[in-house]
């Protein structure tokens, strides 16, 4: 009778997992970068255990800054869109290779601030797998000269992400007053932390690892039901 109880409880955890859908875990940080002076490449602070991630790099066109964050100058004042900024070499770059599970992108977080004669406007677009670029991110300073917080920018558009693939994302600066003027990363919690960009997703384990650990409950049962 022990017998049969036991290949019936298997088959029945059996069942159960074939039947399962894809289980995710909770949104978490995919890559984030801090922020430092007289650099034009940082290194990601973070970087999960799914992907292979990029520098951020910043493009020829620019002169780096002495100050505490990534501050450049160079802005071409010539530049009126997107596409004229990354010509001049006006632009910094991010992104990662997905070399495990599958990711769910989901938002970017960052902190841009610029000069009274910096560039007026920035675009941030992202391409996978280096396909065109598809924005998702503008902002018009409209002249003014600060700081600001912009959490939670939605890139899930861009959807599931799966092994092999990249993303690359782009920011390019533009509607320069002056190329003397300045553009700059701060931190989220500036002054001081690490979260100057910020890409969050889900990571969705793959079925494979789900049915092992469904098998694993299903030793487990097995061996309680052996004893008893």
């Amino acid at each position: 009778m022990k017998n049969v109880n036991r290949i019936f409880c298997s088959g029945m955890a059996l069942a159960a997992i074939a039947a399962m859908p894809a289980v995710s875990a909770s949104g978490e940080v995919i890559v984030q970068y801090a922020t430092a002076g007289s650099v034009t490449s940082i290194s990601p602070v973070i970087e999960n255990a799914n992907v292979a991630a990029d520098d951020l790099t910043a493009g020829p066109g620019l002169n780096a800054q002495t100050f505490s964050t990534f501050n450049f100058t160079g802005w071409d004042t010539a530049s009126t869109d997107f596409d004229a900024a990354v010509t001049a070499g006006d632009f910094w770059t991010w992104g990662f290779e997905v070399t495990g599970d599958d990711i769910i992108l989901e938002t970017l977080d960052t902190r841009l601030d610029r000069s009274g004669t910096g560039p007026d406007d920035v675009e941030i677009q992202a391409s996978i797998n280096g396909a065109p670029g598809v924005t998702i991110f503008t902002h018009d300073y409209m002249d003014s000269s600060a700081g600001v917080n912009f959490p939670g920018i939605d890139i899930s558009s861009l959807g599931t992400v799966t092994l092999g693939d990249t993303v690359v994302f782009t920011l390019a600066a533009f509607n320069s007053e002056s190329d003397a003027g300045s553009f700059d990363l701060e931190t989220l919690t500036f002054p001081g932390g690490t979260d100057s960009l910020v890409v969050n997703g889900t990571v969705v384990p793959e079925p494979a690892s789900l049915v092992l650990l469904g098998l694993g409950g299903v030793a487990m049962l097995t061996r309680r039901r052996s004893q008893a």
